[in-house]
């Protein structure tokens, strides 16, 4: 049984039509985007992942996406390539966001589009010794202006059945939050759409 943090980003994917010349999975060995969106339109696909843990599975780029690209001789052809460029499930798993995201903006042409999703509210899980980072909101905004995005759209991933008891936890532990916005007490997580 799929988690609701995975259903909402299936429900979210299948919402956006794809149609592009170029289009770069970062992170996609495990779940390829290609079936996973409303409509798919493109002419090249690649993807950019970790060394692989599939043998049946290859990636088109090997590397460590959180690296600058100096670092990786073999993929300097990425930069300025890409149409669309998408990043989900990974950014817990790297340990510098600002140079993962600046890289992810190099990757696209101007004008093109990245989807990127930031895990908030969700335990730690494996691999073991991988799992480093959560945002909030305030932290989606900024990593994303400090890696040069300007434009963007967040989308709010909610807790489902399990927001009732999110205040009352947040209570019973004495944890502050903010008593203006009730509402954000159900965000587990967010989508970015980013242009370059």
């Amino acid at each position: 049984m799929s988690s609701n943090f995975r259903i909402q980003l299936e429900h979210f994917l299948k919402t956006i039509d794809v149609k592009a010349e170029k289009v770069l999975d970062v992170g996609g060995l495990q779940y390829p985007i290609t079936r996973r969106v409303k409509s798919w339109d493109v002419k090249e696909y690649k993807i950019f992942d970790i060394e692989e843990t599939m043998k049946e599975r290859n990636a088109d780029y090997v590397g460590d996406v959180s690296r600058s690209l100096a670092y990786h001789e073999s993929i300097d052809e990425l930069e300025d390539e890409w149409d669309v460029v998408f990043c989900l499930e990974v950014m817990e798993y790297v340990f510098d966001p600002i140079q993962t995201l600046k890289n992810i903006h190099n990757f696209l042409k101007v004008g093109g589009t990245a989807y990127i999703s930031f895990p908030f509210i969700y335990p730690s899980h494996p691999p073991l010794g991988t799992d480093y980072l959560r945002y909030t909101e305030d932290g989606v905004n900024k990593v994303l202006r400090e890696s040069g995005f300007k434009e963007k759209e967040i989308v709010v991933r909610r807790a489902g059945p399990g927001r009732r008891l999110l205040k009352q936890f947040f209570d019973e532990e004495g944890m502050k939050y903010r008593k203006d916005d009730f509402s954000l007490l159900d965000h587990i997580g967010y989508m970015a759409i980013v242009k370059k």
